[in-house]
């Protein structure tokens, strides 16, 4: 469990937050307290922009009075709700454990036996949910919770009443793609056989430790998941051929063809058994191994030391909960796979090279790519992390004819490496930004004032926002940084303009137009803008660069303030807004520094002088993370003292969502005059 943020409620209805448990289809969930004793609820809040749509508060109204008619052993029972408050919640019952993702990406997949046991108790569960006339539309490891007395069913808050029309807009899928159903990712009308599907899936990944469709990216997944047959080939050999039969049953394309629950029952019985119906699940978490230490994509966790006696045995699962396993509740986050507290060697099994930075900690984690990075960014989900790459040997200049470049994707959790390709000569992919949803990834280009939106879920370029009619074509441009407005509906474009003289360029793109709506050229100075950001109330815009910080007042359209009057390389909003970061160009002679600025009245105090180039705040704006001349740092904003993880020059800095993993990379790779091909990810320390 995660502490409240500053934004977080502190009390839902009659419900006392207590902390964040993570985020579900359609909102964040919290821990609660029943108001009279104290007993232990899980509470979920839905979205704004859901909340803000009358027909799905109408649909969710439907689906609560459904859900609570919902029970037996295998599910979390929906306890109270209130569709008509301002912000729509639900409360169900908090199940302890740990989620089956949890168990196996800590360990080993699940034996034969056990994972015969999870689906009897999940075709269960499903079987209580479908007779509710409820479809649930997320079955994936994450919502499967292994309680002591087995396996649940949770996050109810994108179920769908069977026969009733989608609760988003009209072709928009909603669930996780990896365990989706053919029918769900084409935003078709759902039914039991797609949660079938899922239990496949589910399955599938619990015997096997990976899922049948898994891929680096989105665009992979839906394609496997539509045009190729399930991959199987990781699970165990050995493994049982009616398990292995029923898993690519229920992975069937035709869903009229996949078997139903009752069918599964009968088929995960145990075989001295005739029938399987009411099988209580006692599936056994596994024994603990160490994480993978291989930097090669997609390598999976060392084997588990064998016991002296020669044979393997697990613990119980009450040696494994009491032994620290986290609790675990409705919606649970998605688990993201960090390296073993205080592990020292290096992750990539590469001996240390003379005047290379050492990390002060921990080593990172690699993420190995196969050219050069520039930037990166996280997914919202943190996920996934993309690298915009424009040259192989990253030249100042993008002059030579038949430069091209491509987009790298990493999973952070199994390091996969994918790409985007644009297919154009001259596309030079130089900085990237996701949208607050993670469905949209903007990406600019060097040498050229274009932006190009791509579909995520696709992989396929949607549209490309170009200047070019309203600066001229005997004017160069190149962009800096991108960010999105909190609402998703407008795109900052920063970065310079030269012909006769340079200038420091910022652009909004209205998105729902492909339009520009208001365009800030710095003329009486030569440089650029190096970085954008947006407050978070979205009202105003704040720019660094070469003529310091400005900031940029949307609704009245013109500069308020500047906050900044030397050279900046980097500005960062603090989450609620009160707090500007931004450091001095950690460029030249007089280069280096943190300011931390009050946004309204622009007093200051500064956390050093020495160079730094990039800042981020962290999600509750108690820590900053900076990168520069000064190393790789974690600053205590309120005490002033930072903690050093690397020395040594790294010109990038991204920081995952939820805070606890930085990404970067060296300078220049050893031995080259080249950027670094690989990415460095960090453990931030808490």
């Amino acid at each position: 469990m995660d502490p409240l943020q500053p934004g977080d409620p502190r009390r839902i209805g009659p419900y006392r937050l207590e902390g964040r448990l993570g985020a579900g289809g359609m909102g964040q969930v919290f821990l609660g307290l029943t108001p009279g004793g104290g007993r232990k609820v899980a509470v979920k809040l839905i979205r704004p922009d859901y909340a803000m749509n009358p027909r799905f508060r109408e649909r969710f109204a439907l689906e609560v009075q459904a859900a609570r008619r919902v029970g037996g052993f295998h599910t979390a029972q929906v306890i109270d709700a209130d569709p008509a408050a301002e912000a729509p919640w639900m409360v169900t019952a908090f199940i302890s454990g740990p989620s089956l993702q949890d168990v196996v990406l800590g360990g080993d997949p699940l034996d034969p036996d056990a994972v015969r046991e999870l689906g009897a108790g999940l075709a269960e569960g499903l079987g209580a949910i479908h007779a509710c006339g409820l479809v649930h539309r997320d079955l994936k490891p994450g919502n499967v919770i292994m309680a002591d007395d087995g396996p649940r069913i949770i996050d109810f808050g994108i179920a769908q009443v069977g026969n009733a029309s989608a609760l988003t807009t009209t072709g928009a899928p909603v669930g996780t793609y990896a365990f989706m159903s053919p029918e769900q990712v084409r935003g078709e009308e759902v039914g039991p056989a797609d949660d079938v599907f899922s239990l496949g899936c589910v399955l599938a990944f619990a015997a096997s430790g990976q899922g049948p469709f898994d891929a680096p990216n989105i665009p992979a997944i839906v394609r496997r998941i539509l045009d190729e047959p399930p991959r199987l080939d990781g699970l165990p050999d050995g493994f049982p051929r009616e398990l292995r039969e029923l898993i690519t049953d229920c992975l069937t394309k035709d869903r009229a063809q996949r078997p139903e629950l009752a069918e599964i029952l009968r088929r995960t019985a145990p075989s001295s058994s005739s029938s399987g119906t009411g099988t209580r699940v006692e599936a056994q978490p596994p024994t603990r191994t160490r994480m993978p230490t291989s930097t090669e994509p997609g390598t999976g966790p060392d084997p588990a030391p064998e016991p002296d006696s020669g044979e393997r045995r697990r613990p119980t699962r009450r040696t494994v909960l009491l032994g620290g396993a986290a609790a675990a509740a409705v919606a649970a986050v998605p688990a993201v796979v960090f390296w073993p507290e205080g592990e020292k060697e290096n992750p990539g099994g590469e001996k240390e090279k003379p005047g290379r930075p050492r990390p002060k900690g921990p080593a990172p984690r690699l993420l190995k790519g196969k050219v050069p990075v520039a930037s990166a960014v996280f997914s919202p989900d943190g996920r996934t992390l993309v690298a915009p790459s424009y040259r192989p040997d990253m030249e100042d200049e993008p002059d030579d004819e038949g430069d091209s470049g491509c987009i790298q994707l990493w999973d952070v959790a199994t390091r996969r490496l994918s790409t985007l390709t644009h297919g154009a000569a001259d596309f030079l992919p130089c900085v990237a930004v996701f949208s607050p949803d993670g469905k949209t990834l903007a990406v600019g280009s060097a040498g050229s004032d274009s932006v190009t939106l791509w579909n995520m879920a696709t992989g396929r370029v949607t549209a490309t926002l170009n200047h070019k009619a309203d600066i001229g074509d005997d004017v160069w441009s190149w962009t800096n940084s991108l960010a999105y407005s909190p609402d998703g509906r407008t795109l900052a474009v920063a970065g310079s303009t030269w012909n006769t003289a340079g200038q420091g360029q910022l652009r909004l793109w209205d998105l729902s137009r492909s339009r520009p709506v208001a365009t800030i050229l710095e003329g009486d100075h030569e440089g650029s803008f190096y970085t954008v950001a947006f407050s978070p109330d979205g009202r105003s815009i704040a720019a660094a660069g070469e003529s310091g910080v400005r900031l940029w007042d949307r609704r009245r359209r013109h500069v308020t303030a500047a906050r900044q009057s030397t050279a900046a390389a980097s500005v960062a909003f603090s989450p609620d807004g009160r707090t500007l970061a931004s450091c001095d160009s950690a460029y030249g002679e007089n280069s280096g520094g943190i300011w931390l600025r009050d946004a309204a009245n622009g007093r200051a105090t500064t956390l050093t002088d020495k160079g730094v180039n990039t800042v981020r705040f962290s999600p509750d704006g108690k820590s900053l993370a900076s990168t520069g001349e000064d190393g790789l740092k974690v600053w205590d904003v309120a005490a002033g003292r930072a903690t050093e993880l690397a020395d040594g020059t790294r010109y990038w800095l991204a920081l995952s969502p939820d805070g606890r993993t930085l990404a970067t990379s060296e300078a220049r790779a050893p031995k080259s005059k080249r950027n670094s091909t690989d990415v460095q990810l960090w453990k931030v320390p808490q």
